[in-house]
């Protein structure tokens, strides 16, 4: 989950390539470990972490 948390603030590829290029099966594999371990969806943490590094 840390290399996709690190795609997704500092890239701006679709969810779906980083749920790839991070190692899941699919994009439901990504979506369903992401909801056990991290508050709201990972285009939310997106928007957050590209905010606070402004």
């Amino acid at each position: 989950m840390a290399r996709a948390r690190k795609l997704l603030a500092a890239s701006t590829l679709p969810v779906e390539a980083i749920a790839l290029k991070s190692g899941f099966a699919s994009v439901q594999a990504f979506r369903a470990c992401w909801n056990k371990g991290e508050a709201g969806t990972p285009s939310a943490y997106r928007q957050a972490s590209t905010c606070s590094a402004e």
